[in-house]
């Protein structure tokens, strides 16, 4: 028996075309579904990325216009002055529960900055005159070349810990 040319499309041919879109629909969804997890990540860690960049430029912008012949730095943080057009500011960078914070001393009841959350450690070294690294800085009124800090941070969609250094000049040793 022959099927004439105006028959429609036989059981089996409809089975068959339906499972192959079954397969590229499935496919379809796996690829949109990894995507939009990738996408999700990525945004995650980005936000992070720009939270530790925002707090690395304040300290960067803060550094760069220490003034010179005050400097504190003990296991509690880096204490300093900041010159502006008026007197001086002293700020005070410290780690506190987690949170690497900032202090603008202006009085008693200034309350502080957080630059960034989720840091286990912040570890200050300063360059000294003789061009040697100090991780105690006793003498507040010699001004230090350079100042580096190092991060240990929390991943929070890793579980994960990175660490991150970064060096800052300091204008009020650079010139001595």
């Amino acid at each position: 028996m022959r099927p004439r040319p105006d028959a429609g499309m036989t059981l089996i041919e409809m089975l068959v075309a339906l499972a192959i879109l079954s397969v590229i629909g499935v496919a379809g969804l796996t690829m949109l579904d990894t995507t939009l997890n990738v996408q999700r990540r990525t945004e995650g860690r980005l936000d992070r990325i720009e939270e530790i960049d925002r707090a690395l430029t304040v300290l960067r912008r803060d550094l760069a216009t220490a003034a010179p012949g005050f400097a504190v730095l003990d296991e509690g943080g880096l204490t300093f002055l900041r010159a502006t057009t008026d007197a001086p500011l002293s700020l005070r960078i410290a780690l506190e529960e987690g949170t690497l914070t900032r202090q603008v001393q202006r009085g008693p009841e200034t309350p502080p900055q957080h630059l960034l959350t989720g840091v286990r450690e912040a570890r200050w070294r300063l360059l000294d005159g003789a061009r040697r690294w100090q991780t105690a800085w006793p003498e507040p009124s010699a001004s230090p070349r350079a100042a580096e800090l190092t991060l240990r941070l929390e991943l929070p969609q890793r579980g994960e810990v990175a660490e991150v250094t970064r060096l800052f000049p300091m204008p009020a040793g650079a010139t001595r």
